[in-house]
């Protein structure tokens, strides 16, 4: 996490120690579309039984599930960012996932449809 102060830096590790992070409306509303979180649960999936739960696995992990998916990172990236730390920037993906640890990875990809919906139902 890049930090000027250590307020920033602070804010910026609060995802992975919260049980759940703090979702940013925007960023919410600009990346995780219904249609993309739809499809994280089935990402939560993939991953789940990874081992060991690190970025290299996980990569691979996800590139296979990309292929079965027929989409690219590029396209659903940014969604499962949010998804994991509530907000549009965070360490890389992979990185994340490892730090967060399988089952807080799991458990928010699994809630990205629920949280995608519910903040566009408090946020209109």
């Amino acid at each position: 996490v890049r930090s000027d102060t250590l307020v920033a830096l602070r804010d910026g590790l609060a995802p992975f120690f919260a049980a759940e992070p703090e979702y940013d409306v925007k960023a919410v509303k600009k990346h995780l579309k219904l249609g993309k979180a739809a499809l994280l649960p089935s990402l939560a999936d993939a991953l789940a039984e990874v081992e060991p739960f690190t970025a290299e696995p996980l990569e691979a992990a996800a590139d296979a599930w990309l292929a079965a998916n027929e989409t690219e990172l590029k396209k659903v990236g940014q969604p499962i960012r949010v998804s994991l730390t509530g907000r549009a920037v965070s360490p890389p993906l992979y990185d994340t996932m490892e730090i967060l640890g399988r089952e807080k990875t799991v458990s928010r990809l699994r809630a990205a449809p629920e949280i995608a919906e519910k903040i566009r139902a408090e946020n209109p």
